[in-house]
């Protein structure tokens, strides 16, 4: 076996780079391909003998049968786990639940990190206190969550779920969608399984694939029930997968699946999305409240009607299918791009008259009168002059303007 093989077990794996989550399996194949295709363009980062960035690369050239490069990492004052942030939080899509469990990795790491500081005698002359926040007082929990951009009660979320359930954040650090295609383990759906463990009550099934409802149709068979009444404006077929996804305890899925629906079917209509959203938190909101005389039902219920009755259209599925399906339009891109705020432009010496004649120029522009238009201009126009030393010239609406 070569060498560099060793990297791809984790045992080799620097605690901080196991922070963000490997990529799942069909991303990794589509990497190897383009490090086939094109090579290795970002070296495998290596600290203390450990992969500390690059595992997906790595784990990809492992696929394609390319020895990859490595460098090795040098601190230079920084923190680790700071740098690993820095290199992955912008370049990842990372679900909430898998921002909140990296946000829960991270304060475990600081504190580790504080303890081993402090028994050195601090450092670099700041004290672990100072390099790291109390975490009696919440404070490593809120900023690992802000760096991570979540909320921080969902990182004291996952401390009671990995104290009460551990199972369920063995489920949430799975891989990013059951084999069917549904979320795998989020928050949300964990600390409802919490709370139906406490009161003796069986969880509710996750599995689509295996669960029935009593007449003996898949869930899935429901969801698509669901979608296909609404395009086809059946009635009886939308109450009935609504009724069968809300008594198999998938209520909260129902209504998710609602908007899943809105957006791929139903033409685009601001004022029918903000009631939908509307009426799916007022239904989550109530439907958590556990009440016996289920009031949740109506809004849950309005969503599906007011689909049925929408508009029709598969301009946003089409137009989604189109832009990732074909080539990439645009390779050169239209000379308007290139204004005063963009690189291009401002060497071209473009400034705000460019912006104002082409780069500001609006197609569908609202009727609404604009009173500030050709003030606005005159003033930009005036910025022109003075940063190039001249004396601006102006039409005649814009001396009246000025």
């Amino acid at each position: 076996m070569s060498d560099w093989l060793k990297y791809c077990q984790e045992e080799n794996w620097h605690p901080a780079a196991k922070v963000f989550p490997v990529l799942p399996g069909g991303e990794l194949w589509d990497m190897a391909a383009d490090i086939k295709a094109n090579g290795l363009q970002n070296p495998i980062a290596l600290f203390e003998g450990k992969v500390l960035d690059g595992r997906n690369r790595l784990l990809a050239c492992q696929i394609a049968g390319i020895e990859p490069q490595f460098r090795e990492w040098e601190p230079n004052g920084r923190d680790p786990i700071d740098w690993v942030i820095s290199q992955n939080i912008h370049r990842r899509h990372l679900t909430v639940t898998e921002r909140a469990l990296a946000a829960l990795d991270i304060e475990k790491l600081r504190a580790v990190a504080a303890k081993e500081r402090m028994s050195r005698g601090g450092g670099s002359g700041l004290s672990g206190k100072e390099r790291f926040p109390d975490p009696e007082k919440g404070q490593a929990r809120d900023q690992a969550a802000e760096e991570m951009g979540v909320n921080p009660h969902y990182v004291t979320d996952l401390k009671r779920i990995e104290a009460e359930a551990p199972d369920l954040i063995d489920q949430m650090r799975g891989d990013a969608q059951n084999d069917n295609g549904t979320p795998k383990m989020t928050i949300p759906k964990a600390m409802k399984i919490m709370e139906r463990r406490r009161e003796g009550k069986p969880a509710a099934p996750r599995d689509f694939r295996k669960h029935r409802t009593p007449d003996g149709h898949y869930m899935l068979d429901m969801y698509s029930l669901l979608q296909k009444s609404i395009r086809q404006a059946d009635e009886k077929g939308v109450r009935r997968a609504i009724r069968s996804l809300y008594d198999e305890n998938f209520g909260e899925a129902c209504s998710e699946r609602l908007v899943d629906i809105m957006c791929e079917d139903v033409d685009i209509d601001e004022e029918l999305e903000a009631r939908i959203e509307a009426l799916q938190r007022r239904f989550i909101r109530l439907y958590k409240k556990r009440n016996p005389h289920k009031p949740e039902l109506l809004p849950l219920m309005r969503m599906g009607l007011i689909l049925l009755r929408a508009e029709k259209s598969r301009l946003v599925d089409d137009a989604v299918t189109v832009t990732w399906g074909e080539e990439l339009e645009y390779k050169t891109l239209p000379d308007v791009v290139y204004d005063k705020h963009t690189l291009k432009g401002s060497r071209m010496g473009r400034r705000n008259k460019h912006f104002c004649d082409e780069g500001a120029k609006l197609v569908n522009e609202s009727a609404t009168p604009n009173p500030y238009r050709e003030r606005a201009r005159a003033i930009l126009l005036k910025r022109d002059a003075a940063e190039q030393g001249e004396t601006p010239t102006t039409t005649d609406s814009e001396e009246e303007a000025a």
